[in-house]
């Protein structure tokens, strides 16, 4: 990103540019966004928007996976991997 005053210029260092259908829509929804950013100078921040107005934490999103009510795709997705450490931060 370079800014030149109210102007914002995005490059890309692709290896690959989209080619397909998808990803050209993809592509087209992130520069929608993009149009309406507005960078403030700060430090970047994510950020954790669920439900229950908690902070975000691996157990919180995994309840709330669990509570959707949708079938796993994949049970052992939600195995905890033993040699993760058990918080990243």
């Amino acid at each position: 990103m370079t800014s030149y005053g109210e102007c914002i210029r995005w490059g890309w260092a692709w290896v690959r540019g989209p080619n397909a259908s998808g990803e050209w829509a993809s592509f087209s929804d992130l520069l929608a966004l993009l149009r309406v950013f507005k960078p403030n100078g700060g430090s970047d921040r994510w950020g954790w928007a669920n439900e229950e107005g908690t902070g975000f934490s691996v157990k919180a999103l995994r309840v709330e996976i669990a509570s959707s009510g949708q079938p796993a795709g994949n049970v052992a997705a939600l195995v905890w991997n033993l040699w993760a450490p058990p918080k990243s931060s």
